[in-house]
């Protein structure tokens, strides 16, 4: 081919679904042109076959460098896949947190489009016909055979049919409701749809049959009726409706109809506002002022205080000036309590997107979306991807909490991600918390964010009251291995509670039902084969866990080490409290909340008991703690209260202070006084100390004092990095290979080191730490290290070595 003609454009841009930090470049030829946007799906030729991609850029300038342009075979979407914005938001967070733009754009894609999904079509019986000669003749073609076929059929066999047929033919036929056309996923996920029928200007020449009649006269009478109503009105088949529809006396048609995730989900719209406090007044006045221009504020409000509310507040002004709201929640388990809530005050305008939905659930949320039919998305961290048009506020509530950082592929945080888009869609950003990451805390403080505080509760509610038990002088029981861990005084304090008609959440921050499985004789514990971790025993079933890589197998009756019967289970899970309370208090009625109780619809259901009275104990993990209004719990127990500070990370005093404050803000939240108990073997502990007094700015000066000492965050940066293999030798070496890329006279290096979990899923684990108290040089580094991933690929691979790049790391250890 002649270079000019090579040289000339449109060319296109595309991120495959690549480890490669790399955009692809392809020509766009003449017919596809209407089609390929930015945003949307395409078949391009890659190796020796071909591979779906997102199309990110467009350019009429040939790239330099670059000897040999292949083209796009094919375009698969009509309307882009990802918006312009959210494009926009793609590559910020492929350039910020150093990852491959192909697995960062696979964030966005629903799972029912990815390169697994076929999309089949079918003929459109119901659509007039059209004059052939308004059509080509490929189109012609492919009519024909959609006809001929009957059924719905992938667009792969049509075009193998015709080849001369393209993509955007079916594109194009579709476009003239010639064509429909439905996804199937190898879950079977697909566009439900529902047959409608009507009655045609058709008259009656011969005398329809009984039930024929039926249809006939209740078409005539009311109208287009679907045949779900027929077949439970009238016990209709399909193949009566046939028999009208080949006499031309009827016609059909098929409607989407979308899965409703919240079917099961009972609401009571609510009549009336509740009035605002003083301060919720103030917060919703200086939000809605800040609606105009956009920004960032953080809403620092107790437990109790009513955030949520303002949160309502503002979204109603959101929706009556024409735009949309998202509402981002750390965890799945509080989904269905804010739909509730937001329902019962905004109406039923409402997508959720997040892990716990079907795979149908969750293409026809994304959906509903995408074409603009809702006017508030709620979600876990991945709904910050969702395809949302004129945007007008982000919440992120409890903005805090950890779960909103991704540790493992692309490792975004949707809190930092929720900020970035805010600025892109200029709107407002709510960053919402009892407890505030010190992070947010110093951006109030500098005059980033604007700080609205909600200081006391709702109707004048008193914060619960904290009392110690300091299990240091816990009488202990020889016969009652429990009362090391279960304190007399917490058990009685839990019966009179519930003897005054009261509910109780004790929590434990550790599931299973012993921590480990220790030999007596020889003193081996037993381990994880592939993980560097204690195996968790688990009452139901009987077996020995992995809590990290989920491998489990029965318990052992011997010692694998010394052939010993002398097992013994150690330490405490959920599983075990729950059996001795329910032991201890035989008469009434407990439940527990961890991952191992709550899966599927278990969690809503568990959930919705405790809430309607008729569990009187919950025992759960972190579960618990997060923004559940229960207003009959009077009291809180926590079994080990200062667990969390024995970790070896820097955030260790941080989280144990959220956590704690959390879990205690379940109680006294109705009109009782509510009360926690706290079980800590170090009570003097500042962290303790300052979450007994309900003393945050006194844990945030201390733990400021700290970081600012040392140059960690909210007063430095770090970039964290993660190597992993197989081979235990290679780990090492690639580790300290990195080290003389890390070298700069503003950063300093931690590291290499072993990880706090060496061995995780068969493989050893190395890290390295890069600390400097500006982003530019860290950020100088890691594109250093993403240079190294690239042009030593192939060593990487040969010796199955991987490198994480993890900006803003949530944890160190």
């Amino acid at each position: 081919m002649d270079q000019k003609k090579e040289d000339k454009g449109p060319f296109a841009e595309v991120a495959l679904p690549l480890a490669v930090p790399l955009l692809f470049t392809y020509r766009i030829k003449k017919e596809l042109l209407p089609f390929a946007k930015k945003g949307c799906r395409v078949l391009v030729p890659f190796r020796t076959g071909a591979r779906t991609g997102i199309i990110v850029h467009t350019t009429d300038r040939r790239p330099k460098g670059v000897k040999r342009i292949l083209f796009i075979v094919d375009v698969l979407d009509r309307v882009p896949v990802i918006p312009p914005i959210q494009l926009k938001l793609l590559l910020w967070i492929s350039k910020y947190y150093h990852a491959f733009i192909g697995e960062t754009i696979q964030l966005a894609v629903p799972n029912a489009l990815s390169k697994k999904a076929i999309r089949k079509y079918s003929f459109s019986f119901f659509k007039e016909e059209s004059s052939q000669e308004e059509l080509n003749k490929i189109s012609q073609k492919i009519l024909k055979k959609a006809a001929s076929i009957q059924i719905a059929c992938s667009a792969k066999h049509l075009l193998a049919a015709i080849p001369e047929a393209k993509h955007f033919h079916l594109l194009e036929l579709e476009k003239a409701g010639r064509l429909t056309s439905q996804y199937f996923h190898k879950e079977k996920v697909k566009v439900l749809t529902e047959t409608m029928i009507s009655r045609t200007q058709t008259p009656i020449h011969k005398t329809p049959g009984s039930k024929q009649k039926l249809i006939i006269e209740f078409l005539e009478k009311h109208g287009e009726t679907s045949f779900q109503e027929f077949r439970e009105l009238y016990k209709i088949t399909r193949s009566t409706i046939k028999s009208l529809q080949n006499r031309n006396l009827i016609s059909t048609r098929e409607e989407e109809v979308f899965r409703d995730p919240f079917r099961r989900l009972h609401v009571e719209k609510r009549t009336k506002d509740p009035i605002l406090t003083v301060d919720q007044e103030k917060a919703v006045n200086r939000l809605t002022e800040m609606l105009s221009k956009g920004g960032i504020a953080l809403l620092h409000g107790v437990t109790g205080s009513g955030k949520t509310e303002v949160y309502l507040r503002v979204i109603r002004k959101v929706i009556a000036k024409g735009q949309r709201a998202l509402v981002l929640l750390p965890e799945i388990g509080l989904t269905p309590q804010f739909v509730g809530v937001f329902r019962a005050a905004l109406g039923d305008n409402i997508a959720v997107q997040h892990s716990g939905l079907t795979q149908g659930e969750r293409f026809d949320q994304w959906r509903q979306i995408r074409d603009g039919n809702v006017q508030i998305v709620i979600g876990a961290r991945s709904a910050i991807f969702a395809p949302i048009q004129k945007l007008g506020v982000i919440i992120v509530d409890e903005e805090h909490d950890g779960s909103f950082k991704q540790n493992d592929g692309v490792r975004y945080h949707a809190r930092d991600v929720a900020t970035v888009l805010g600025g892109l869609t200029n709107s407002l950003v709510i960053l919402g918390s009892a407890t505030p990451s010190l992070e947010s805390i110093k951006n109030a403080n500098d005059g980033r964010y604007l700080k609205l505080s909600l200081p006391t509760r709702v109707e004048k509610r008193p914060m619960p009251v904290f009392n110690v038990i300091d299990m240091r002088f816990q009488q202990q029981d020889k016969t009652n291995p429990m009362s090391r861990y279960v304190s007399d005084r917490l058990i009685n304090e839990v019966k009179n509670a519930v003897l005054r008609k009261e509910q109780v959440i004790l929590f434990l921050n550790r599931r299973g039902y012993a921590s480990f499985v220790n030999c007596d004789h020889c003193g081996q514990t037993l381990e994880c084969a592939s993980c560097d971790i204690t195996l968790t025993y688990h009452h139901r079933g009987k077996v020995v866990r992995c809590h990290y890589c989920g491998a489990s197998e029965p318990k052992p009756n011997k010692c694998p080490a010394c052939g010993s019967d002398k097992i013994e289970l150690m330490g405490i899970g959920t599983e075990q409290i729950e059996r001795y309370i329910q032991k201890e208090l035989h008469e009434f009625k407990i439940g527990r909340l961890d991952r191992d109780s709550s899966r599927g619809s278990r969690l809503v259901e568990i959930l919705n008991n405790f809430r309607r009275g008729e569990l009187d104990v919950l025992i759960g993990t972190q579960m618990v703690t997060k923004g559940h209004d229960f207003h009959n719990v009077t009291l809180v127990g926590v079994i080990n209260a200062d667990q969390s500070l024995k970790f070896p990370d820097f955030r260790a005093g941080e989280h144990t202070f959220q956590l704690l404050t959390q879990v205690a803000g379940r109680a006294g939240r109705g009109k009782q006084q509510g009360n926690v108990f706290l079980q800590t073997y170090d009570p003097m502990h500042f962290t303790i100390r300052a979450v007994l007094s309900n003393d945050f700015v006194g844990s945030v000066k201390k733990e400021f004092s700290f970081r600012k000492r040392l140059h960690y965050p909210p007063f430095g940066h770090l970039i964290a990095f993660q190597i992993s293999g197989i081979n235990e030798n290679y780990v090492f070496q690639i580790a300290h290979k990195l080290v003389p890329l890390l070298q700069h006279k503003l950063v300093e290096v931690l590291g290499p080191v072993k990880a706090s979990l060496y061995r995780a899923n068969a493989s050893f684990r190395m890290q390295l730490l890069i600390k400097s108290i500006t982003r530019k040089p860290l950020h100088e580094l890691a594109t250093k290290v993403l240079a190294f991933i690239s042009t030593q690929n192939s060593l990487l691979q040969r010796q199955k070595i991987k490198i994480a790049i993890d900006v803003d790391p949530f944890s160190t250890i």
